[in-house]
This record gives C-alpha cells, structure tokens and sequence, in this order.
C-alpha cells in the first residue's frame, strides 16, 4: 500500500510539474526539428507565409506554415527534437486542406507520435487522407491522444509530420501543442488572446446667449459659440459614476478560532478517558501480582473500616453515651 502511494505521488508531481509544449512555425525549421524518424529518400517540409497565399490564418497573430513540397509524391517528412510526455497527455495540430486539382488521393497529412528512445515505437497517430474519403476545403484538427497500450508512464515523445499535395493543392501546418494530463487548456493557447479597448472622442460646444436694448422696443439676442477642449473618455461624459453595493458580511459559528476550540476540547477528553483507563488498568495489575506473590499487605484496599479500639457493653459508663468526651 506505502509502495503504491508513493509510485501514485511521483506520478501526480511529475505530471503536474510538466508544462504545455506550442510551436507555431514562427522560427526557423532547424532549431527545434530532427531528422530521426524520416528517411533520406523523403523531401522536407518547407515554410512558407500566409501573406503569399489567398488564405488567413487561423489567428490573426500567425504568420507563417509549413507545408509539403509540390508536386508529390515522394512524401515529405519532419520531426521535432525530444519532449517530455506523460500518459493520458494530448496533442493537437492545426492543419488546412484544399485540393484544387480534384486529384485528393495525393492530398495527405499524418501526424504521428514515437517513443524517441525507440525507433519503431509509435504510441498514436492521427490523419487526413483523400485517398479514404472526401477532403472538405478548410480547417482540420488532428488530435493524437497518448492511452493506447504501448504508451509509457512518462517518455520522451517526438511528433513525425507526414504529407504530400497534388499540383494545385494546398496541403500546410499552422502549428501543434502538447497538453499534459491535468494541465487547462485554455493556459496552454498557441497564440495569446490580446484586448482591445475602444477609445470615443467627444467635442463639446457651449452657447452662450446675451441680450442687448439699445432701443426700449428693440431686443437684439446674439449666439457667440464657445468652444471647448476636447474630451478623450471611454464613456460619455454626462454619465455619472455608480458605486455598487458593499457585499453584505455573512458570520458564521463555525469560524476558524470555534473549530480549533471543539477539536482542542476532543483532544482533550480523549486524553483524560485514556489517563482514567490507565490507572484503572495499572491498579488491577498491582493487585495481580501481589495475589501471585502472596504479599497481602500490598494489595490495595477496596474499602477501609476503621478499628474498633473498645467495647462498652453498658450504657452508663460510655463516656461517649454521657457526653462526657
């Protein structure tokens, strides 16, 4: 039991301890890719920028791809270097897929997952192909999760990206992500959410209205606009600011200083009923041994009679019957 609970705690701290792994193809290809798991006789994906194409990206902040050479086949291969994985762990990717030439059987792209310190060990995959069924025009995501069989506990995992594309077709990878078990995945964002605030700029205009009578039945009223500076507020400025209500304190007799008070007081019960049954039990053994030993004076008397130092048999002389002690 001690030995599964402790195997149970390095798991749940090696696991909490890992962090999300994103890659969205910003940097160059040769830092973070290896060339292990492709063979020689592949092609390389290439990177290319989103501003070449006719297509957005997923996200306003991503800029740039990879995508397999055209025309293919042969296919072409990448691999990222080493990361630290753990079952139950997910990855994700970002494709996009458009065959232009109505030839889909060449548009393909799989994503696999090996056990780096095993050639051979793939531990999950996940794929497009036209070959089994029709491509739809637009955003795919592959999702490889790591609980089949031949995943370790925890290894050192490395993503094989697999792909070719008719002439024609546009066949790319925006990015991936590792999520590890337990981890949220709204922490883990590939492309960090930004705010924006909209500033409105009002200008004011006041009127000042005077009155002059030359002539008693002549009135000559005259507009001299004023103006004033200008304004920058996110909100209106005859808007009035509003204090929202204090929350009501709530008490409660179960507070800290109440609960420490009951569990002090149990404590201490206990200790007094276990102090009782000890001294009962140390009394009952004295008068054991002091039975197996026959040393009668040394048990502990249960009830002591005082001794009877004389005997009056007459009533007129106990001096204790006449009052006279």
């Amino acid at each position: 039991m001690i030995r599964e609970a402790i195997f149970l705690l390095f798991v749940v701290s090696h696991a909490i301890s890992e962090e999300c792994v994103i890659n969205s193809f910003e940097e160059e290809l040769d830092n973070e890719f290896t060339a292990q798991f492709c063979d020689v006789s592949l092609n390389s994906w290439t990177q290319g920028i989103y501003s070449d194409l006719s297509i957005p990206g997923p996200d306003p902040m991503s800029t740039s791809f990879i995508s397999p050479a055209v025309p293919s086949p042969p296919w072409s291969c990448l691999a990222t270097s080493p990361i630290q994985m753990t079952r139950y762990g997910k990855i994700e990717a970002k494709i996009y897929m458009y065959s232009g030439s109505g030839l889909q059987s060449d548009d393909i792209v799989f994503l696999n997952v090996y056990n780096y310190d095993d050639e051979r060990g793939i531990v999950g995959s996940d794929g497009v192909s036209g070959a089994i069924g029709t491509i739809e025009t637009g955003w795919h995501d592959l999702t490889v999760e790591l609980n089949g069989p031949n995943v370790p506990e925890s290894f050192r995992g490395s993503l094989s990206f697999m792909g070719s594309a008719a002439q024609g077709s546009i066949v790319l990878v925006d990015s991936f992500r590792y999520i590890p078990p337990g981890y949220d995945e709204d922490l883990c964002e590939i492309y960090p959410t930004t705010t924006t605030t909209k500033t409105t700029t009002t200008k004011t205009t006041t009127t000042i209205t005077t009155t002059t009578t030359p002539v008693p039945d002549t009135t000559t009223e005259e507009s001299i606009p004023v103006p004033e500076e200008d304004s920058t507020s996110p909100c209106p400025p005859t808007s009035e600011p509003v204090t929202p209500p204090l929350p009501t304190p709530t008490t409660s007799f179960w507070n800290p200083l109440t609960i420490t008070m009951v569990v002090l007081l149990w404590i201490i019960f206990l200790a007094l009923i276990c102090k009782l049954f000890y001294e009962l039990g140390k009394k009952r053994r004295k008068a054991a041994n002091a039975l197996q030993n026959g040393d009668i004076e040394s048990i502990p008397p249960s009830l002591r009679v005082p001794r009877v130092k004389r005997v009056y048999p007459d009533v007129n002389v106990n001096p204790y019957a006449n009052g006279k002690v």
